[in-house]
């Protein structure tokens, strides 16, 4: 029998790919090779720019996991942070920067 903690894991990537996979459509059917950074390291390389939708995955915290706009002037407003920046950033940098900022409010998250 498989443990909720594997099973959470196993959504968790999931929805990582899905994520990843909607990202990845959005940068071809938005013709946006010009974003892409031949330099980043992280394994993907969109990045995020205005007009963009952004699926934000907080696991273990469905209060605090939500769908908004990247607004005209680069920023993203979720519950528990206000107005961040995500213009010219891969999802992964924004998640591990989102972890950060909800870090003090929540212990070890875990954003996507």
């Amino acid at each position: 029998m498989i443990n909720v903690r594997t099973r959470c894991r196993f959504l968790f990537r999931i929805v990582w790919l899905a994520l990843s996979l909607t990202a990845a459509g959005a940068a071809l059917a938005q013709g946006s090779d010009d974003r892409a950074s031949s330099t980043d390291t992280s394994g993907s390389a969109y990045l995020i720019g205005p007009g963009d939708s952004l699926q934000v995955f907080v696991f273990g915290q469905p209060d605090l996991s939500v769908t908004v706009p990247v607004r005209p002037d680069g920023k993203v407003s979720t519950p528990l942070i206000e107005d961040i920046e995500a213009v010219g950033k891969t999802p992964t940098q924004l998640a591990r920067e989102m972890e950060h900022v909800l870090s003090e409010y929540i212990r070890s998250p875990e954003v996507n």
